[in-house]
């Protein structure tokens, strides 16, 4: 049985309620934000379905699910960048990074999302990569 706590899409909406709603930053919600986008697509476009307990997900119902959960806050994100560039530092972006690495060490992803062990390895490096860089060529 899966839990809906085991969606990091769960966890970054409660995280990003709380940074944008609230006003109480406690990791780079807009790293964050670019993690979930990034496996968004890899969900969508690449496994396209996702499967929770007997709800099976897929085609349009799945497009539209990853637009309004994982890429839509990522645009408002980028389109409020400089509100954002100042919000967080190199802790915050550190414990963001902590934070999915722990994730992924507690929740088995490749039961959760139906992940490939040895695609998903490289998918997470590459999108940790693109992260770092990406929030350096922003700043």
């Amino acid at each position: 049985m899966i839990l809906f706590y085991e969606f990091l899409t769960l966890w970054f909406l409660f995280i990003y309620i709380l940074d944008i709603g609230l006003n109480v930053t406690i990791i780079n919600t807009y790293v964050l934000s670019m993690i979930i986008s990034f496996f968004g697509l890899y969900i969508t476009y690449y496994i396209k379905e996702l499967q929770i307990d007997n709800l099976q997900i897929k085609g349009h119902e799945l497009i539209i699910i990853d637009i309004i959960f994982h890429q839509l806050p990522f645009v408002y994100m980028l389109i409020n960048h400089n509100k954002f560039k100042n919000r967080y530092d190199v802790n915050s972006t550190f414990l963001t990074i902590l934070f999915t690495c722990i994730y992924y060490i507690f929740i088995d992803i490749y039961k959760v999302y139906k992940f490939d062990k040895k695609k998903t390895r490289y998918m997470f490096l590459l999108t940790i990569i693109s992260v770092i860089l990406f929030t350096t060529l922003l700043h």
